[in-house]
């Protein structure tokens, strides 16, 4: 079931689903909620290719003088 909705800097549309958000939260803490995703997509500091997965993008932003990642599957 999807929880939210959400686009990224180019207007791309992705969707979380309520299994992705609990493995999230109990596996990466540091997107502390939804707004840190947002953040993230909307704002990126770069977007790369993954290389483990070519149907996966990922999104840096610098947070707190860490680097965050939001994994997109396209």
């Amino acid at each position: 079931m999807t929880l939210k909705k959400f686009s990224d800097k180019d207007g791309n549309k992705f969707a979380l689903h309520n299994e992705v958000w609990k493995h999230i939260r109990k596996y990466h803490p540091e997107i502390r909620n939804l707004k840190t995703i947002e953040t993230i997509l909307k704002n990126p500091d770069l977007i790369a290719r993954s290389s483990w997965d070519e149907n996966s993008n990922l999104y840096y932003k610098k947070i707190d003088h860490l680097f965050r990642v939001v994994v997109v599957q396209t």
